[in-house]
């Protein structure tokens, strides 16, 4: 979800994270990686498609509902991307230590119950940082 918020709200939202985690407490994020989809477009050469799986751009409302759907809900197309060095600048920037970059599957959150730790494993990168 951090994907879906510009840089300002992004920094707010970590921060409020920073407060109401316990002292020692783990974050966990896991967004889609820009650099899996540059790689993607350095092989395949297609701009278009690389544009279109970023989700940053989106084609403008033409009719009127969906003109009010836009007003109503809002954008729903990500407002930044992020690799792993990106989240990590973006996490220690908000008071988090200790930030590393995951393996998808693992953790070091204790006992993550039924917590997906593999989702779109093979677009995201799952970065962790303590609440010091």
């Amino acid at each position: 979800m951090l994907e879906h918020l510009d840089r300002r709200e992004a920094a707010q939202f970590l921060k409020e994270a920073r407060r109401v985690l316990i002292h020692g407490g783990i974050i966990r994020l896991a967004v889609p990686n820009l650099k899996f989809h540059i790689e993607n477009y350095l092989h395949n050469k297609d701009a278009d498609l690389f544009t279109e799986n970023i989700l940053l751009t989106k084609e403008k409302p033409k009719s009127i509902i969906d003109k009010i759907k836009t007003f109503l809900i809002g954008d729903r197309h990500h407002k930044w991307m992020y690799d792993g060095d990106s989240l990590y600048k973006l996490l220690s920037s908000t008071g988090f230590r200790d930030s590393k970059v995951m393996e998808p599957g693992s953790t070091i959150i204790p006992n993550p119950g039924s917590l997906n730790l593999e989702e779109r494993a093979e677009e995201s990168v799952f970065v962790k940082a303590l609440n010091p």
